[in-house]
């Protein structure tokens, strides 16, 4: 082995001192990596011609199979893999006859970095190293997570506070819409038996209510101005003072008449011009003109209303009349330029008149999902009919909030009871 060790002398002896083929197993080297060159050398005993003998070997655990006979007395093997090995040699004379084999067994231990001991050096070199990387990557976007949560909650107590800010104004916006309208205890007053059901979408409402005394008559609108919420309070309040201008100053209490002239003031109010891809912003309404003629002993209740879009539903005696509407909004339409009718009426006592918004026939619900409809609106009226009307508002509400269930109110809601008596 290596340059010029002998590991081996060519003969074993038994306990009797006897050379022998045997390998003690004291005797089987085990060799370190370093040492896997090895060269074997043999040689045979032969009184006839030592010139012609021939040699044949084979090591069990690296050749296939035996080599070809050969006069060579050596072989070399070199850069041996770790594993067991048996050397094996045999001869044959002139005549052919082959001698017994001999054999030498070793061992080639593997090199340091492939032993059990380094594998677990690299099982906790890698331990360690993803340990590391792990915790350096760790302490990163541990970092990153702290500077993003505080940035978050930066921005979240921002984002709270402009919020606040924006409610509180919204919410005092609402005081300043509820401030304007008029009182219910003025309805109540001439009318015993009414009620208004008034539930806006959002903290403000573009729905809105109106009514007074004027020229020995009570005037009363249920109005829906376009959009709802902040947008649509901005328009309840040009809606509220173009009614007020019109009817409480104007002095224009005819209902027909008092709509064209609200027309004519949201259309210069807003610039409205009729050209394409203009906002098409105005209101729904229905108004109603109550007057009581006295004839004789006998008092005569009479009606005048006119609707831009919003009908009036009267329940007499558990029949529903409707008075429909003009259909076309206050203000700029579909190059519409006709004056709004009046359709007039002699109440009995008992009827019960309606004005109403759209929001509460459009609120989603039901098992399906679908649109409560005027349909479905008109028949709850009747059914109720005879009730009180305070509790006939109560119906009205729980009907919409069990119809509703988990779907969000989709509109403002607005409607309006009153019963002549």
């Amino acid at each position: 082995i290596g340059k010029d060790s002998m590991l081996f002398n060519g003969t074993f002896y038994d306990s009797l001192n006897t050379s022998s083929l045997y390998q003690n197993p004291s005797l089987k080297p085990t060799l370190p990596f370093a040492n896997n060159s090895i060269t074997f050398e043999f040689s045979s005993l032969d009184f006839t011609n030592e010139k012609t003998e021939q040699f044949q070997y084979f090591l069990d655990g690296f050749d296939k199979e035996w080599s070809n006979w050969v006069k060579e007395t050596k072989a070399v093997y070199t850069n041996l893999p770790e594993g067991n090995y048996v050397f094996h040699v045999k001869t044959k004379n002139i005549f052919n006859q082959e001698s017994r084999e001999s054999s030498y067994e070793f061992t080639v231990l593997p090199p340091w970095y492939r032993t059990w001991w380094a594998y677990v050096l690299y099982v906790l070199a890698a331990i360690g190293f993803i340990y590391a990387v792990v915790t350096y990557t760790t302490r990163g976007l541990k970092a990153i997570i702290r500077e993003r949560t505080a940035e978050i909650m930066t921005q979240k107590e921002e984002i709270e506070y402009k919020n606040r800010n924006i409610t509180d104004s919204i919410n005092y916006a609402k005081r300043i819409q509820e401030a304007i309208l008029p009182p219910y205890e003025l309805m109540r007053s001439r009318y015993p038996e009414s009620f208004i059901l008034y539930k806006p979408k959002d903290i403000v409402a573009g729905d809105f209510y109106w009514f007074s005394d004027k020229d020995q008559k009570f005037i009363v609108a249920a109005c829906d101005c376009t959009g709802h919420g902040v947008p649509g309070a901005f328009m309840s309040l040009i809606g509220y003072s173009l009614i007020n201008e019109v009817i409480l100053e104007k002095s224009i209490t005819d209902p027909a008449n008092a709509l064209d002239a609200m027309k004519k003031g949201i259309i210069k109010s807003l610039g409205q011009k009729g050209q394409s891809g203009e906002q098409k912003d105005g209101m729904d309404m229905s108004l109603v003109s109550l007057e009581n003629v006295q004839e004789g002993n006998k008092t005569i209740h009479k009606l005048c209303y006119a609707g831009a879009n919003n009908s009036l539903y009267i329940v007499r005696k558990g029949e529903l009349i409707e008075l429909n509407a003009d259909k076309m909004p206050i203000g700029i339409y579909m190059g519409i330029d006709r004056p709004f009718i009046n359709k007039e009426m002699i109440l009995e006592p008992g009827d019960t008149i309606y004005l109403f918004t759209d929001g509460y026939a459009d609120q989603f619900g039901g098992d399906q999902g679908k649109k409560f409809t005027k349909k479905r609106f008109k028949e709850t009226l009747v059914k109720m009919g005879n009730e009180p009307l305070y509790s006939q508002k109560n119906s009205l509400e729980e009907t919409l909030l069990t119809w509703a269930g988990d779907e969000q109110q989709v509109d403002d809601v607005l409607v309006i009871g009153i019963r002549i008596s």
